[in-house]
């Protein structure tokens, strides 16, 4: 196993290389291959700014989530609270044995997909801080989010220090499908001794500034296992584009705050835990 301090300098020196960097992440990745964890989350909305009626100004969300290897099993239970005060519940479970992927849907409809399919409640360490892209590795995104889209362009800029961690700064700049133009600069702040999660995140959009996040946000890492780090809080602010694009002071929109309540690290994940047949 090649640890993070000694692939600082052999995966993020020869920055004319980007597959370098994005191996350093699979490398943190596969080290939480085989884990049971579970989630609260809050979603918080500004009642100062338009939203759909039936859209969940408050909602909390509790995951239970084994993984074994590239299989898994995704239980979600969540609460919401709309914006006319009409409160909500529902369930799902999302399995995947390596080859089709199962999804039972509150009302126990299971729908059958013949590839593997992430719930958007799932939890991959390196990606909490990231909306869009929560449910796949961090590793996928900054190769390339979608196969139409032109492959993500990664950017080094040096380190810094964040809450007393050393931090790698690394700039993924993503284009816009078919078109090839900029559409968003994720800049993420990597801590080479919490496994290189991203402890900060700040997210540009091109078209309404290039000095002023959209999004941003900070994760509390927590050692669950020696040598293994999690998000254990993560928060996430998401800011009025108009607001900003006008050069008006920005205006949060949305917040995210995700905690996680238990983790299990293991490689002995008994095969009769992860039920492929919702």
């Amino acid at each position: 196993m090649i640890t993070a301090s000694v692939t600082a300098i052999a995966f993020l020196a020869a920055l004319d290389d980007a597959e370098r960097i994005v191996r350093l992440i699979e490398v943190q990745e596969s080290r939480y291959r085989n884990v049971a964890a579970k989630h609260d989350s809050l979603f918080e909305f500004n009642n100062e700014l338009p939203f759909p009626n039936d859209f969940p100004r408050q909602q909390q969300t509790s995951v239970w989530q084994v993984r074994l290897d590239e299989k898994f099993r995704t239980c979600v239970s969540a609460s919401h609270t709309a914006s006319d005060g009409q409160k909500t519940k529902w369930s799902s479970i999302t399995t995947f044995d390596g080859e089709v992927s199962r999804i039972r849907l509150n009302d126990g409809e299971t729908q059958v997909q013949y590839h593997r399919v992430d719930n958007g409640f799932s939890i991959q360490p390196h990606s909490l801080l990231f909306r869009s892209i929560r449910q796949w590795p961090l590793s996928t995104f900054m190769r390339q989010r979608n196969p139409r889209d032109a492959p993500p362009r990664i950017e080094y800029r040096g380190t810094e220090t964040v809450d007393g961690l050393t931090c790698h700064v690394v700039a993924v700049n993503a284009f816009r499908r078919n078109i090839g133009k900029l559409d968003r600069i994720h800049v993420l702040w990597l801590a080479e001794d919490r496994n290189f999660l991203p402890v900060q995140v700040k997210i540009y959009a091109p078209d309404v500034s290039l000095t002023v996040p959209v999004g941003e946000g900070h994760v509390t890492p927590r050692e669950f296992s020696p040598g293994l780090w999690y998000p254990h809080v993560s928060q996430y602010t998401h800011y009025d584009a108009n607001a900003i694009a006008a050069k008006q002071p920005p205006e949060w929109r949305s917040k995210e705050t995700w905690r996680i309540s238990g983790v299990a690290f293991t490689h002995d994940l008994p095969a009769e835990m992860v039920r492929w047949i919702p």
